[in-house]
């Protein structure tokens, strides 16, 4: 992951997920192997970790490129898009649950 990807994860504290079910799935479920391949798709990266009795944590991590698209008429420069995000970010943080 490049300093300048987009990535976003979460995590919590309860069961964990089974060891089998985490790398196979389960039967008729797609959830996560659906998001690992359209994260693959555009060159992201989704990561799960977990432990029986101690929790999951899930990262989507994605290039720049595929984020942060070029368009004919940008409403700001990409630094000022930046700036204003974490602006935005520190005036509104994400809750902790």
């Amino acid at each position: 992951m490049e300093s300048e990807d987009w990535s976003c994860g979460s995590r919590d504290d309860g069961k964990g997920i089974d060891a089998e079910a985490l790398e196979q799935g389960r039967t008729g479920h797609w959830g996560m192997l659906g998001m690992r391949e359209r994260a693959e798709r555009i060159g992201g990266q989704f990561k799960v970790w977990s432990k029986l009795d101690a929790g999951t944590g899930i990262e989507l991590s994605i290039p720049a490129s595929s984020v942060y698209a070029d368009v004919a008429c940008p409403p700001f420069p990409p630094c000022l898009r930046r700036k204003r995000e974490k602006e935005f970010m520190i005036a509104n943080p994400p809750k902790v649950l």
